[in-house]
């Protein structure tokens, strides 16, 4: 697991070029900027514990005493008592009498005795030439607050940047909507949104203050058990995009530990300051927003909807779907995501209910697996009479299984995110989700095609072995047949079709395909999919396409360069995890408004005439000829 560790809570520059830390001297904080998990002080005298960050010093050589600025009246030091005398005599020192102990980590173990000191109109930098310990600093006078950022820390701020992994370029996640109270001006340690961590520059505090995702507060409660205390305030971790906001409340975590590992949360933690901020939050925090509450058991697992018509046999037609809420309910973050089963596959098998669960709860989604057309032995296919529909009605089947989702929620009062719509699956599953890609452009943030399907290629669809493959999907070039397939027919089934990619870019240009397919697949050949991924770029996309050799073979996810691939379920983790969880590096969600939100139709001309994707109720597409 990545880890960040923070060197120190708060930086200044002296004028000598040092990076100083600062600390509050007292029993267990460390006096050194370079040593801050090796040592701490220990026995010190009440009268020199205070309450003001003053600058920690090197206790590496050369050996120096640096102050922030020059013209202090006295400061108060510690210097090593077995060079102590040496060094009053030659600065002249004047001895208070008092001394304290330099500790082990753990402040369990005295290693060495320091005599105290005050030191009287002292220059800014002095140094301690042949000293064999660092020298402390016990008090300062002047300011020792920090007037610029360092590396890896930020101040609470509206749009500041809690993260360290989460700052470069466009990626950038910020708070906002930030209350008062926790605008304390002084320097944090940023955290690692990936690690899902909180790490402390030391140990001993007596409590810190921090936001957790609203998803993640009962979680967060039954981990820390007493220690958690909630406070009025909340604020939003805003996606680089703009258009979210994920919600945050402000809690105080008492007596934390050095660092705190907080597996299994949805979303990375934010350290807002270094002590209880419960007092200012009260006087001057806004009213805290009310989380939305999460809802639970609105969507029955099984359902059944009415499809369009399939000219093969005509008449009324139904689709089965699974579908799955995120186990902590569905919030006005929740998106949308289908899981599609292979040529053949049935919706509610083992393998697809499973990837539903565990999708639903991994990225927050309603993961949706969808009978569509041809699924099982539901509408055969018949050679040269009722050819395979190839990602066509498929694809139209899964958006209207979609568009049955989200009226169901519009009709009890909930809101979601369909904004964050995502797609998955393997084989003929993989062909499907291009082609609802493909046929509701503005709709999909990110779809993972595994081993999938290309277009209706001659040699699938006429089954002529190209490239070794066995798959048939029974069409005729018999003008006369039923199953005669027309050019229209091959370009609309077509994922890679140049001029529809450069409409499914202007429609959204952010759109992300994943394309995981091994190189010695013998099912879906590869040689079709490369293709479609360098016609995606020519149009402007930005696909990510893995083509898997023995090099890429793990043996958790990618277990084959063959058609089967691997782990399907650990291959979209692997690959798309930055896209699809909410706190992801990279994490999508369409720009504007989705076709169903549009409810507008969508057009893709061929070279005798026009597909046209109607999405002004349940989705229908139709053909129409010049």
């Amino acid at each position: 697991m990545p880890r960040f560790v923070a060197a120190t809570a708060l930086l200044v520059v002296a004028c000598a070029g040092f990076a100083q830390g600062t600390w509050i001297p007292k029993d267990g904080e460390c006096p050194w900027y370079d040593r801050m998990d090796r040592y701490v002080i220990g026995d010190l005298p009440e009268k020199y514990i205070g309450d003001k960050p003053i600058p920690q010093q090197s206790c590496a050589e050369p050996r120096k005493l640096i102050l922030p600025a020059a013209g202090a009246t006295q400061v108060i030091i510690a210097v090593s008592a077995t060079q102590s005398a040496q060094f009053a005599e030659k600065l002249g020192l004047e001895p208070t009498g008092d001394s304290l102990q330099l500790m082990n980590k753990a402040g369990t173990k005295a290693l060495l005795q320091y005599d105290i000191f005050l030191y009287k109109n002292p220059p800014e930098v002095t140094e301690f030439e042949g000293a064999k310990a660092g020298v402390m600093l016990l008090s300062w006078d002047g300011d020792s607050e920090p007037t610029e950022a360092p590396p890896n820390t930020y101040t609470p701020a509206e749009r500041a940047r809690p993260w360290h992994d989460r700052t470069s370029g466009a990626m950038q996640w910020l708070m906002v909507d930030v209350p008062a109270g926790i605008k304390h001006g002084k320097h944090v340690p940023q955290q690692s949104c990936e690690a899902k961590t909180i790490i402390l520059p030391r140990d001993g505090l007596d409590a810190v203050t921090i936001g957790v995702r609203d998803n993640d507060i009962p979680k967060i409660t039954a981990l820390l058990k007493g220690k958690i205390a909630a406070t009025s305030a909340d604020f939003c971790i805003q996606a680089p995009s703009g258009s979210r906001k994920l919600p945050y409340s402000i809690l105080i975590y008492n007596q934390p530990a050095r660092e705190t590992l907080f597996e299994g949360f949805g979303a990375g933690l934010v350290l807002l300051a270094l002590r209880d901020m419960s007092a200012e939050i009260a006087a001057g925090s806004k009213p805290a927003k009310t989380p939305r509450e999460a809802n639970s058991g609105v969507l029955e697992t099984e359902q059944e909807f009415a499809a369009q018509e399939w000219p093969f046999e005509p008449g009324e037609r139904t689709v089965k779907m699974y579908v799955e809420e995120p186990p902590d309910g569905i919030n006005e973050n929740t998106g949308l995501m289908l899981c599609l089963h292979n040529w053949g596959g049935i919706y509610n098998q083992d393998t697809y209910v499973e990837w539903c669960k565990h999708f639903a709860a991994r990225y927050n989604v309603v993961a949706v697996s969808v009978n569509y057309l041809q699924s099982g032995n539901t509408e055969p296919r018949v050679l040269g009479e009722k050819p395979y529909d190839h990602g066509y009605l498929q694809a139209m089947d899964c958006l209207r299984a979609l568009y049955h989702v989200q009226r169901q929620l519009k009709d009890a009062g909930v809101t979601l995110n369909p904004r964050r719509c995502y797609s998955m699956g393997g084989s003929g599953g993989g062909n499907v989700t291009q082609m609802v890609n493909k046929l509701a452009p503005h709709s999909f943030a990110c779809v993972v095609d595994i081993c999938g399907m290309p277009g209706l290629t001659d040699g699938i669809a006429y089954g002529t072995g190209e490239y070794g493959s066995h798959l048939n999907a029974g069409y005729s070039k018999d003008p006369e047949s039923p199953a005669y397939l027309t050019k229209d027919m091959q370009q609309i089934r077509d994922p890679g079709r140049p001029e529809h990619l450069k409409l499914q870019y202007e429609a959204n240009p952010t759109n992300k395909v994943i394309i995981c397919h091994g190189l010695d697949d013998r099912s879906c050949p590869a040689v079709h999919k490369i293709s479609i991924f360098r016609d995606m770029v020519d149009a402007g996309f930005h696909p990510d396409g893995h083509f898997f050799t023995p090099w890429h073979v793990d043996g958790i996810a990618v277990k084959s360069t063959e058609h089967p691939v691997g782990d399907r379920q650990k291959v979209v983790e692997k690959f798309a995890d930055v896209y699809m969880l909410e706190d992801g590096k990279f994490a999508l969600q369409v720009p504007g408004p989705t076709d169903f939100e549009r409810g507008e139709e969508v057009v893709f001309p061929t070279d005798n005439g026009r597909y046209i994707v109607d999405f002004s109720g349940a989705p229908t597409v139709r053909f129409e000829e010049e």
